[in-house]
């Protein structure tokens, strides 16, 4: 409120909040944090969507994770209509990566799916410490970490300010304190020459001498080959990655690299980059980065979450659909095929309808993908439909492990009434646009039944007109009514 005060917002109404919060937060927890802001006078309950929730991190969000940081990250080089970019998310766990062109001066779409991998900072910080235990052996350090959290949260700290101020120049790299751990093994009747001993007779890679022990500063010091050892656990299988990104047809021309994250901010990581790619191989001209790295992902979370418009064509990275049950082939097996006495055949009740697939580009301003099925069985008044996501192109069967969605609705009342009721259709529609997958019925009342991956709410695609059924709506066998559901 202090901050309000200092730029003269005199009305709350004026104010559009928007919140970033972790994957793991369950939709509880992010009504909770609604109600607090509620409670708070922050918000009131009266404005629509006066208070954007924006979904971060984790495994399967880190597609929308990346796609913020690059908001922010782009406003700091001069990309024109048509140009291609790769941005590189260097976070703390992993490295996400997203291949966009500019769409016009604002906004872009992406030209090759998102991918990335374990190469984030922490793996350096687990190879720093891996060294260690091996040194000083592994149970005495694990119980100073048990034992001495906050001199294990320091040591990871001077570590981290370390590893970002490492440069691969003739100069003396930097140090780590570890007079925490001299103490702690003074305390266990570890001396501090026995400590040298260890630190010196140490092979790294066959090697000794690479690391020593000031014991006047209580400090490691790790030479010029320690470092690099320690960088490129995570930089060479990045590197890897991202040549074999720029290799595909999708980036030819790309020339923009543009880099977020905390570890974006290490001199050697840009440095390596820049010495692979540009000096090289040649394969990009410039690599870039915001004025504060770490803080890109945020500002364009923020940026994102009021105008989602930014992006306007996503690569879908896996096949969308729902299971139905279809006329049963030979290729589906015994599993799953029943006897219809309706239909007077087998059918397959695991089939998987297919909306998008995988590698598809979505635009934002694209109609609902709309299909029509019939009820599995005559006299239902409840409809469940599960939707399904795979790695696969062209899935053919519905599993558990599939499964990403559940939703039902009910019929309406008079649906089973008058002749004809078993031809009835029940139009299902998927919504792929710019903040959140959703799936509808589209029978009156419409009805949102279930979202899927990114749980915001700023829907495009919402008051578009329901369509007219075509003969290409179905994916289906031309000997076969609708497929059910």
């Amino acid at each position: 409120m202090k901050v309000l005060k200092d730029i003269k917002v005199e009305k709350i109404e004026d104010v559009q909040w928007v919140v970033t919060v972790p994957a793991i937060w369950s939709n509880t927890a992010k009504n909770k944090m609604r109600e607090a802001a509620l409670r708070a006078g922050l918000i009131k309950r009266d404005i629509f969507n006066h208070l954007k929730i924006i979904v971060l991190n984790g495994p399967k969000k880190k597609k929308k994770k990346t796609e913020c940081g690059s908001i922010a990250a782009r406003r700091y080089c001069d990309l024109k209509k048509d140009d291609k970019y790769i941005l590189l998310d260097l976070g703390g766990g992993t490295a996400d990566i997203a291949c966009h062109c500019m769409w016009d001066n604002m906004r872009v779409s992406q030209i090759h799916a998102p991918s990335g991998g374990p190469w984030g900072s922490t793996y350096i910080d687990e190879a720093f410490w891996g060294i260690l235990c091996e040194m000083f052996g592994r149970e005495m350090m694990e119980e100073f970490k048990v034992k001495c959290p906050n001199s294990f949260i320091r040591l990871k700290e001077d570590f981290r300010l370390a590893k970002h101020n490492y440069k691969p120049t003739p100069s003396e790299p930097p140090i780590v304190e570890i007079s925490s751990i001299i103490d702690f093994m003074d305390k266990r009747d570890i001396d501090i020459d026995t400590m040298v001993k260890k630190v010196k007779e140490y092979k790294l890679k066959d090697k000794s001498g690479i690391i020593e022990l000031d014991e006047d500063i209580g400090s490691l010091c790790i030479g010029h080959e320690g470092w690099i050892y320690l960088m490129e656990q995570v930089v060479d299988p990045l590197i890897k990655h991202v040549h074999t990104l720029l290799m595909k047809r999708p980036l030819q021309g790309c020339q923009t690299m543009l880099c977020v994250g905390g570890l974006s901010t290490s001199h050697y990581v840009i440095q390596r980059l820049r010495d692979e790619f540009i000096t090289k191989h040649k394969m990009i001209k410039t690599i870039t980065k915001p004025e504060e790295p770490i803080l890109a992902v945020m500002e364009g979370a923020v940026r994102f979450g009021m105008d989602p418009s930014s992006i306007v064509a996503y690569v879908m990275t896996y096949t969308y659909g729902l299971r139905c049950a279809r006329v049963w082939a030979e290729y589906d097996g015994e599993d799953g095929k029943i006897w219809s006495e309706e239909d007077h055949m087998y059918i397959f009740e695991h089939g998987f309808e297919v909306f998008t697939r995988k590698n598809d580009k979505m635009n934002v301003y694209d109609p609902p993908i709309v299909k029509y099925f019939q009820p599995l069985k005559k006299g239902n008044k409840e409809i469940t439909v599960e939707i399904h996501r795979s790695d696969d192109e062209d899935p053919k069967r519905c599993t558990d492990a599939t499964v990403c969605a559940r939703g039902t609705f009910e019929l309406p009342g008079d649906w089973w009434e008058g002749t004809g009721a078993e031809e009835k259709e029940i139009p299902i529609a998927f919504f792929f646009n710019r903040a959140e997958i959703q799936v509808k019925r589209l029978f009156w009342p419409p009805k949102l039944f279930a979202v899927i991956d990114t749980p915001n709410s700023n829907s495009l695609t919402e008051n578009l007109p329901f369509p007219k059924k075509s003969k290409e709506d179905n994916n289906l066998d031309p000997k076969k009514k609708n497929n059910k559901i």
